[in-house]
Protein backbone atom coordinates (compact mmCIF):
# COMPACT_ATOMS: atom_id res chain seq x y z
CA UNK A 1 0.00 0.00 0.00
CA UNK A 2 2.91 2.22 0.85
CA UNK A 3 4.32 1.81 -2.74
CA UNK A 4 1.45 2.88 -4.73
CA UNK A 5 1.43 5.81 -2.57
CA UNK A 6 4.85 6.69 -3.46
CA UNK A 7 4.43 6.09 -6.88
CA UNK A 8 1.20 8.25 -6.78
CA UNK A 9 3.03 11.21 -5.48
CA UNK A 10 6.32 10.60 -7.99
CA UNK A 11 3.18 10.34 -11.21
CA UNK A 12 1.98 14.00 -9.89
CA UNK A 13 5.52 15.29 -9.02
CA UNK A 14 6.64 14.69 -12.86
CA UNK A 15 3.86 16.12 -14.11
CA UNK A 16 3.83 19.29 -12.79
CA UNK A 17 7.43 19.28 -13.94
CA UNK A 18 6.08 18.52 -17.24
CA UNK A 19 4.03 21.24 -17.12
CA UNK A 20 6.56 23.36 -16.40
CA UNK A 21 8.84 22.85 -18.90
CA UNK A 22 5.58 23.59 -21.26
CA UNK A 23 4.58 26.80 -20.23
CA UNK A 24 8.27 27.92 -20.12
CA UNK A 25 9.19 26.30 -23.65
CA UNK A 26 11.98 24.12 -22.08
CA UNK A 27 10.62 20.68 -23.38
CA UNK A 28 12.02 19.02 -26.02
CA UNK A 29 10.80 18.15 -29.27
CA UNK A 30 11.30 14.65 -30.50
CA UNK A 31 13.71 13.81 -33.11
CA UNK A 32 12.69 14.80 -36.59
CA UNK A 33 13.08 12.83 -39.49
CA UNK A 34 15.36 14.37 -42.50
CA UNK A 35 13.52 16.14 -45.11
CA UNK A 36 15.64 13.48 -47.90
CA UNK A 37 14.20 15.69 -50.38
CA UNK A 38 15.81 18.81 -49.77
CA UNK A 39 19.06 17.01 -48.94
CA UNK A 40 19.43 15.57 -52.25
CA UNK A 41 18.43 18.87 -53.82
CA UNK A 42 21.14 20.99 -51.88
CA UNK A 43 24.08 18.58 -52.92
CA UNK A 44 23.08 18.64 -56.50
Amino acid sequence: MKAIMVSKDIFFYSQEGIEIKIKNGWFEEPPQMEDRAAIIKKGN
